[in-house]
């Protein structure tokens, strides 16, 4: 019976071990921060994403790697500002784009300072887009 206990023990462990060697190995593939968020829309419709940001801060969304510009075409960027008077408060910055023909492309963005060239994205999202 002890060698049973002991053996469940020791099972357990290793178990833990495997799945938190997994979650590592995800995590360094996918930093927490990144988040992949899917976007289902028809073709010939438009579509945005919205994410919040704060210029004052002098960080801004921008288009980590181009577009599939056979499937996607951005039309516009724009920043919201938030309803409050409150000096430094963050809103919102809209991307839309328009679905051109059936297929699936991922959009990534990275929030950044342009100015700082070399370094590492304080955020980044990545969104998987299915055209029907």
């Amino acid at each position: 019976m002890l060698f049973f206990i002991l053996f469940l023990v020791c099972a357990n462990l290793f178990a833990t071990r495997i799945i938190l060697c997994d979650v590592k190995d995800i995590t360094d593939k996918f930093p927490l921060e990144q988040q992949y968020e899917k976007i289902n829309v028809k073709s010939g419709k438009t579509f945005s994403i919205s994410l919040d940001s704060n210029p004052t801060t002098g960080y801004h969304w921008e288009l980590e790697k181009a577009i599939d510009r056979k499937l996607v075409k951005l039309q516009k960027t724009e920043y919201i500002a938030p309803e409050t008077n409150m000096a430094g408060a963050g809103g919102k910055e809209i991307f839309v784009f328009k679905a051109l023909k059936p297929g699936s492309t991922t959009i990534c963005l990275k929030y950044v300072r342009p100015w700082e060239e070399g370094i590492k994205p304080v955020k980044e999202k990545a969104f998987h887009i299915i055209i029907n």
